[in-house]
């Protein structure tokens, strides 16, 4: 087992998701996937104050590059996100770095929780086309 076996079940292409719906779904999976039930299945490991997982060869970063909301909002000027039109940035800056956010609590205590509550709130309030109205 490996990051390798862990991508397989539990992230996909985030350039894929073509809504709001999907990219959420796809970002809950992978926050599933850093429960540390599956992480120990697949023999990964996710230290505390970091924002990525490991095996004993790759790493996995949990960041813009591998979130599918941020790859969809992207690029804007200079490579940089729009984040304002992000459902994470509507729903209180829920991705930035700060104490008490879902983001924080995942990278600062390794809590995947708060960021799978928040997807399924996104979920909750998309439409039939899978767009997030708040």
């Amino acid at each position: 087992m490996s990051i390798e076996s862990w991508k397989q079940e539990y992230y996909t292409d985030p350039s894929l998701c073509t809504n709001d719906r999907e990219r959420a779904e796809h970002t809950k999976l992978k926050y599933i996937g850093a429960r540390k039930e599956n992480l120990d299945r697949h023999e990964v490991a996710k230290e505390r104050g970091k924002n990525f997982i490991l095996d004993n060869v790759e790493e996995f970063s949990y960041n813009g590059d591998s979130c599918s909301f941020c790859i969809h909002h992207s690029p804007g000027p200079n490579d940089t996100p729009i984040c304002s039109n992000c459902p994470l940035d509507k729903k209180s800056n829920s991705c930035e770095y700060h104490h008490g956010s879902a983001w924080w609590q995942f990278c600062s205590i390794g809590n995947p929780e708060p960021m799978i509550t928040l997807m399924d709130t996104i979920l909750s309030k998309c439409d039939e086309d899978g767009v997030y109205r708040q």
